[in-house]
């Protein structure tokens, strides 16, 4: 549930949070398929419906493709029987001095997608 307190109009999730739920959710997904240490290049998210504050919902993510070079993801929030937003990411690996705090993020469960490592 997202709390009040991040709502955008009144009982309705900011989009900003919706956002980053997105993009947090594949981030765990390319971390999933071996490459914990990127960050986000380019971040698509279509709002299909409002996330309503206060009312459980689910996260789905996928690493669709992995290269040395970078990964791809999608992921959607569900709630109630409905997806309210989707996204697509692309994830390029950051050099380890600029992730010294790294340790702190730890890859959890993610659904399988396409792998490559081209």
């Amino acid at each position: 549930e997202v709390p009040a307190h991040l709502q955008g109009y009144a009982g309705t999730a900011h989009g900003g949070i919706v956002s980053a739920i997105l993009d947090e959710a594949m981030y765990y997904a390319v971390a999933a398929q071996g490459m914990p240490g990127v960050a986000t290049g380019e971040l698509t998210v279509r709002y299909r419906a409002p996330l309503r504050t206060a009312t459980p919902f689910t996260v789905e993510a996928a690493c669709e493709r992995r290269t040395r070079r970078f990964a791809k993801a999608r992921s959607r929030i569900v709630s109630e029987g409905q997806v309210v937003a989707e996204a697509e990411g692309l994830f390029l690996p950051v050099k380890a001095e600029f992730r010294a705090d790294d340790a702190r993020r730890r890859p959890v469960a993610a659904k399988e997608g396409n792998h490559e490592d081209a």
